[in-house]
This record gives C-alpha cells, sequence and structure tokens, in this order.
C-alpha cells in the first residue's frame, strides 16, 4: 500500500490546532506521515505566533520532532482594504489568554529552510505521494507554483484547501470568506495553475444552519397563556457539548484539549456565537473519513474574483461551459455534525475507530468515555408539551361539540312546540358541566315582548357566568367555538320571535315558571 504523506500548511488558530491533533492522531495509528507543518504569516495572525501556537500543541502532544518551517509573513500583495475589523482569534491567534511558555523559543525550534522550499522538496521526493491540506491564506502554496512551475504542479498528489464560498456568503466582507480575502491573488493562482485534484470546503458549510454543535446552553422555556407568563421550565434543552461536555472528558485525556478549552471558552463565549465550527478541523475530518461526513460535494470550474466589492470571492461556471471552462474543484456542500463530533473525540483520545484513509467506512471499536448522545431533558419536554397540547385541543373540540349538541337540542324541542326545561335529556344537558347555550340571553338581547322572567334571566346569566370564569381560568381561548355557537343561535331565534305571535311565547313562559321542579332548578 502506498504510503500517504501530508504537509499541513497552516496560520495558528484555535481550528488549525484542532485540525492539527486529529493529523497527529492519524498518523499514531500509521495511516498516514505528516511531513511537516509549514506557516503562513497572512492569516490569523503573526508569523511568529502561528509558529508558537503549532509548537505549543506539539509540546503538549509530546511530538516536538515535527518539523515546523516559517513561510510568507504577508500576502502577495498588500491590502487594499484599510479598514479595522474584529479579530475572532484575537491578536496573538490563540485568544490572548495562554500565558507566555518560556521553554518554547520559537527561533531555536523552527527548521532554518523556508516553507516554499519544502513544500517542494517534500513533493520531489515524494512524487504524487504527497496531499497538501492547507487551512489559512494559500500565499506559500501560490509561491510555490510562481517559483517551481510544472517541476511542483506535476508531483503534488492533490490539494485540500479550507476557504472561499461557493454561495456568496461571507465571513468577513459581504461577499468574501477570510482566508481567500486574506490573499486573493494567491487563492486565484492555486486555482489556476493546479493540475492535481483540489478539494476545498467553502464557508457556507460551516455555518450554523447547516453544521451545529451547540456551544450556548438554552436553560429557560418561558410557556406563556395570552400574553402572560403561566410558568417557567428550567431544561437544558441545548448543553455546551464543547465546554461542558466533552471539554473536560477530552482534557483528562490530552493536555493540548485542556488549552483549547481556555483558548475556546474566550473565543466562543461572547454574544452572538451559539455553534462550534472548527473548520480546519472539518476540512482534515474530511480528509480522513471521507463519505462518513462528506454529506454533499459537487464538481465546478473555480475562479477568484480580485475586484470591487466581491474581492476575494469564488466564481463558479453555473452555465457549465465545461469546453471553456474544465471542471477543476470538488467542493463540498454539506457535512454531518454529528459525525464530527465523534471525530472530535477520536482525535482527542476519547474514542477509538478502526480507521484506514484509504477505506470509505471507518468502524467503531471502542469508547473510552461514556459519550451520551440523547437529551432526555429535551425528549421530557417535548413529551409535557405535547401532552399540553392534546389538553388544549381536547377542551377545545369538548366544548364546540357539546355546545353544538346542546344547540340543536333547544331548537328541536323549540320547534316542537315543548320547553327545553321539561325534557329530560335537555334537564341532564343543563345539570352537566357543559357550557350553558342559553348564557347569551339576557335582558338586553331579547325582542321587547319575549324577554324572560327576571329572576330566570338573573339565575341563567349568573350559572354562566360563573362557568365561563371557571372554563377560562384552565384554558383561554381568543376565539371560542361556543361564542360563535351562541351568536349564530342567538340569530336564529331572533329571527323566530319576530315571526311568532308574543303572547303564546308569553303563555309559553309562564308555563315554565309554573313547573315546580324547572323552577327549583333554576334557582339551583
Amino acid at each position: 500500500m502506498t504510503t500517504n504523506y501530508v504537509i499541513f500548511d497552516c496560520d495558528g488558530g484555535s481550528d488549525d490546532a484542532w485540525a492539527l491533533l486529529l493529523l497527529l492522531k492519524a498518523e499514531a495509528e500509521k495511516q498516514l506521515v505528516l511531513l511537516g507543518i509549514t506557516i503562513c504569516g497572512s492569516g490569523n495572525t503573526t508569523l511568529h505566533n502561528a509558529a508558537y501556537n503549532m509548537l505549543r500543541i506539539l509540546k503538549a502532544c509530546g511530538r516536538d520532532e515535527i518539523p515546523i518551517f516559517l513561510g510568507a509573513s504577508d500576502s502577495l500583495l498588500p491590502p487594499f482594504d484599510k479598514e479595522e475589523r474584529p479579530v475572532f482569534h484575537g491578536k496573538d491567534g490563540f485568544g490572548d489568554v495562554l500565558p507566555q511558555d518560556e521553554d518554547i523559543d520559537v527561533h531555536e525550534m523552527v527548521e532554518g529552510e523556508h516553507a516554499v522550499a519544502a513544500i517542494h522538496q517534500f513533493c520531489i521526493e515524494n512524487p504524487k505521494q504527497v496531499t497538501v491540506i492547507a487551512v489559512g491564506p494559500l500565499t506559500n502554496i501560490a509561491l510555490c507554483y510562481s517559483m517551481y512551475g510544472r517541476d511542483f504542479s506535476e508531483n503534488i498528489k492533490e490539494l485540500y484547501i479550507m476557504g472561499g464560498n461557493h454561495q456568496g456568503v461571507g465571513n468577513y466582507t459581504r461577499a468574501a470568506e477570510f482566508n481567500f480575502y486574506s490573499d486573493p491573488e494567491a487563492a486565484h493562482i492555486v486555482l489556476s495553475k493546479s493540475k492535481c485534484p483540489i478539494t476545498i470546503l467553502p464557508w457556507e458549510p460551516c455555518m450554523d444552519d447547516k453544521f451545529f454543535i451547540c456551544i450556548v446552553s438554552i436553560n429557560k422555556i418561558h410557556l406563556k397563556e395570552n400574553s402572560k407568563c403561566i410558568f417557567i421550565l428550567e431544561i437544558p434543552l441545548f448543553k455546551k457539548w464543547r465546554l461542558e461536555h466533552f471539554g473536560p472528558m477530552a482534557a483528562r485525556e490530552n493536555h493540548a484539549v485542556e488549552l483549547l478549552n481556555c483558548v475556546e471558552a474566550s473565543q466562543y463565549l461572547k454574544p452572538g456565537f451559539k455553534g462550534w465550527n472548527p473548520c480546519d478541523a472539518i476540512l482534515v475530518a474530511a480528509f480522513l473519513f471521507k463519505s462518513r461526513l462528506v454529506r454533499k460535494q459537487s464538481l465546478w470550474h473555480c475562479i477568484v474574483d480580485l475586484s470591487g466589492h466581491t474581492r476575494g470571492q469564488m466564481v463558479l461556471d453555473h452555465l457549465q461551459e465545461v469546453d471553456k471552462n474544465p471542471k477543476n474543484v470538488r467542493i463540498i456542500e454539506l457535512v454531518e455534525a454529528e459525525f464530527f463530533k465523534s471525530a472530535a473525540e477520536w482525535g482527542a483520545g476519547l474514542r477509538e475507530f478502526k480507521l484506514s484513509i484509504f477505506t470509505e467506512e471507518p468502524v467503531i471499536e471502542d469508547v473510552k468515555a461514556e459519550i451520551k448522545t440523547e437529551n432526555v431533558a429535551g425528549i421530557a419536554l417535548f413529551i409535557f408539551l405535547l401532552h399540553y397540547l392534546c389538553y388544549i385541543l381536547n377542551a377545545i373540540i369538548r366544548d364546540f361539540c357539546e355546545t353544538l349538541i346542546t344547540t340543536r337540542e333547544y331548537l328541536q324541542h323549540h320547534d316542537s312546540g315543548q320547553s327545553p326545561l321539561s325534557n329530560a335529556s335537555s334537564t341532564r344537558l343543563w345539570s352537566s358541566s357543559t357550557t350553558n347555550p342559553f348564557a347569551a340571553f339576557d335582558t338586553t338581547t331579547t325582542t321587547p315582548g319575549t324577554s324572560l322572567p327576571s329572576s330566570s334571566s338573573s339565575s341563567l346569566s349568573g350559572n354562566f357566568n360563573s362557568t365561563r370564569r371557571r372554563s377560562s381560568s384552565s384554558v383561554s381561548l381568543s376565539s371560542s367555538p361556543l361564542s360563535f355557537a351562541s351568536e349564530k343561535f342567538l340569530g336564529r331565534q331572533q329571527e323566530r320571535n319576530s315571526t311568532k305571535i308574543p303572547q303564546k311565547i308569553q303563555t309559553q313562559q309562564e308555563k315554565i315558571m309554573q313547573n315546580s321542579d324547572d323552577a327549583k332548578f333554576i334557582k339551583k
């Protein structure tokens, strides 16, 4: 089996550190050979700070023997835009929170050879076997093409690049991703002159809407009724997986993770950040795990815009003019966040894979620490909310159906000339907990000459008002089916009353009051 050699070209941020941890783990399992780390100084921090950060990770992992080469300190052209923008990684690339390690001397510990020369030399010594993983601005790689030409382009095996944006979404400017914007000319040279396969992980698949690993807890849910908060649930819906769950366990296995816990707490625990997205590590995981992580990818012809407001933006050939513009890049469009969690646990030493980067399906062998993926509290809350919703729907349906039944029986008795109070079934409905459909009647809504006696009217109104208050205290509805049915019934009743002889109606009311049992019921 051919040995897989890797050169890691980076700019020294916290996500670069996570990418390095994955590569070190893969090398420890004899899946690749990490030839060296090359440093670019036009990205997250200065050339010196970037080298210092990578040396710090190597020291924490006990891998000081891996060579580090200093590369270009600036972009190919001076930056056009002088605007000051917020720096996510801090001035030192590690959040400006770690104390200095006096045992690390960058000038003494890095190699004397320039990174560009080292990359070329590695490719010449191992033709078609070296994969360059570039997770910062592409200045060093562009200089390889410019200085060595075909001698370099024909001997490199493949390129993996984190940078660019295939849908025009920027994270540094409105139209450009940070790495490509930091040196657009370098990105343009690499995409134009490369003859080897290129895989690009752009910014969009790393955004929270497509790749979400929670880093901010949501602890409270307010359940409201009629704009009044009735109770608050103290349930952690989303746990800080990175900092509260994974971080402490991984720190016990790997000292480098202990450093990164402190670094990323300073970076992510700020307003506006909810998800953990170590983009550079996602690219390395895509290189190692292939289709287990990558869910969607596509081939395109791609260049980089070098002018105007869209400077640094990737330009794709959506016309698919393959004859003029042959496809030169493979773009990763979607990755699996849950599987990346497993990859991070593997890189930190919490999980073991039977891994081969030459196969598509790594198999999980063992889990050293208990990794709970189910959110029990979230499931409990879902069941509670479902029960609460069913309760409300049941109350609405029951109220509506019983109102219709009561109204229908009243109309049937009224049409037959019988009093609803003299019928056993009607008495049963009136004596139940069902809302009274006659409550809509009062002395102001009945037709002149057809009003009920004051005692009867007040009793009915009082009974309904008390029932309505009890009902509204449990379930509040902005538009009750009872109100709709009562209004419809009132309209029909007033229409009927206007066509009947008032004296006949008065006689029926007198008969009602003469019935001692019914009178007792009304008073009750």
